[in-house]
């Protein structure tokens, strides 16, 4: 049985895996980059919600006080 066009074709088959593995490769890094950036933008979003509940809890216990005539 002659067994070389079978392995022509599988080494051509990996040669086109390689190059995908490649490219995909690539386009991991480009996604790990962008996760990177929304982590800091989610980290921003996430300080900027905690300061802002922070400040209406201020106001609600103050308007509370103000009603209950402390002030």
């Amino acid at each position: 049985m002659d067994y070389e066009p079978r392995i022509v074709k599988l080494e051509a088959d990996m040669a086109n895996q390689k190059d995908t593995i490649v490219l995909l490769r690539g386009d991991i890094n480009k996604l790990d980059t962008k996760v990177d950036s929304l982590r800091g933008e989610i980290l921003t979003l996430t300080r900027w919600t905690a300061g802002l509940m922070i400040a209406n809890a201020a106001m609600i216990l103050g308007w509370m006080l103000k009603a209950a005539g402390v002030f």
